[in-house]
């Protein structure tokens, strides 16, 4: 859930965004409620918001001041201002600091607020994929550019991606584009070609939500799959992944007009296995090739 702070010195104010906004239904959960600036500070140096809805005339540390210093520590907070000041000096100061919206009090009703908070929400999913994006793709490529990167620091990466290894056996798959030339024909560029591949291959994994897939890029003609199963005895794991591969394969021969291979890993229950087994696929040793 995102981590919401609310910011008045008038009480009553606080009270009522609790109550009227559906913090749950929206993925936010409300972590305090402040009277000053500087309280919520205070608190934010250890447990730093998401989102911030803060008036701007307070004691000791007013709602600019706030968001300022809040900002020096998170780059991404999203900050919303709840004031009775209808003052363009403070509206410019707002949009200075990136501020999302300034919203009088007056006009304040939960129905534009809910409005405005799901696009902040949409906004920080948005931010969240790219950034899994970003690392999922550093994950693959420290593998060839720092072979003896630290196990500590590669598992800090598979966990930023979301991977649990304490309930979760991941299976990696290596899908190559077949005749790669060839199918950069097709395309103006080899950033196009992956970049067509890889949305095919989103799509496909969107829709495959209970089965449980990481699709971590990689480069121009590769790209790395995550299968993911709770439990290897009960479940058809080969059978299962095979079906979905199978999806993936045709979804590219009928858009892209090109063919891949899948190169299929072994089991992989921790951060270190993980990291040997994509390390041996990616040098093309001890694998199983499905031809489909």
């Amino acid at each position: 859930m995102y981590r919401v702070m609310l910011v008045d010195d008038d009480y009553p104010v606080i009270e009522y965004l609790q109550q009227a906004i559906p913090w749950q239904a929206l993925n936010m959960e409300v972590i305090g409620g402040f009277s000053n600036g500087q309280k919520a500070y205070d608190y934010a140096v250890t447990n730093l918001p998401d989102i911030l809805l803060t008036d701007i005339g307070m004691p000791v540390m007013n709602g600019l001041e706030l968001i300022n210093a809040l900002t020096l520590r998170k780059k991404n907070l999203r900050s919303i201002i709840l004031s009775c000041h209808d003052e363009f000096s403070f509206a410019m100061q707002a949009i200075r600091l990136n501020v999302v919206d300034y919203i009088l009090k007056e006009s304040l009703d939960p129905v534009s607020l809910i409005k405005l908070l799901e696009r902040m929400k949409h906004s920080l999913d948005e931010e969240k994929t790219l950034k899994k994006q970003e690392v999922s793709k550093e994950l693959i490529t420290s593998l060839e550019d720092n072979p003896l990167l630290d196990e500590a620091a590669w598992a800090d990466q598979t966990d930023q991606i979301g991977l649990d290894f304490k309930t979760y056996v991941y299976i990696p798959v290596l899908c190559v584009i077949n005749r790669q030339q060839v199918a950069e024909k097709r395309y103006s560029s080899k950033k196009l070609l992956s970049f067509s591949m890889q949305n095919v291959i989103e799509e496909v994994v969107a829709k495959e939500k209970e089965q449980g897939i990481f699709h971590l890029s990689y480069n121009g003609k590769e790209t790395v799959l995550l299968f993911q199963y709770r439990d290897l005895v009960k479940t058809n794991v080969y059978e299962s992944l095979e079906g979905t591969l199978r999806t993936i394969y045709k979804a590219i021969k009928d858009y892209l007009k090109f063919s891949v291979t899948f190169i299929v890993g072994t089991n992989s229950e921790n951060a270190t296995s993980l990291k040997s087994n994509i390390k041996q696929l990616l040098k093309g040793k001890d694998h199983c090739f499905y031809r489909l």
